[in-house]
């Protein structure tokens, strides 16, 4: 650790393994602050991993559960689109069976 010129013109270098110095106790104190604030940060991160896995297997589960919804509307409407079309071949048949197709349109009576 280096210290500012104490009016000799030289840095001082102090050997923080000396037991009895303040400086490096000051030095070890801040380290263990910082192990304290990486062990909150670290756990601040694990909080937000879990909630982030949690989003993730709520979505995953939104997902399998809208695709079976858009499965069945899909087969539905493959089913109505079926029905549509085989009642539409019927009411062709019935006009041509009966003329009523075969006549044009008559244009409205004016007022």
């Amino acid at each position: 650790m280096s210290f500012p010129d104490d009016g000799t013109g030289n840095d001082r270098k102090v050997d923080c393994d000396d037991a009895g110095n303040d400086a490096c106790s000051n030095n070890r104190d801040e380290s263990g602050d910082d192990n304290r604030r990486d062990n909150r940060r670290d756990n601040r991160d694990d909080n937000r991993i879990t909630q982030l896995e949690s989003r993730l297997a709520f979505l995953e589960n939104t997902i399998d559960v809208l695709a079976g919804e858009l499965e069945a509307q899909q087969g539905e409407t493959r089913t109505l689109h079926k029905k549509l079309v085989g009642l539409h071949q019927q009411l062709e048949s019935q006009q041509r069976d009966t003329g009523i197709g075969d006549q044009p349109d008559e244009p409205p009576p004016h007022y």
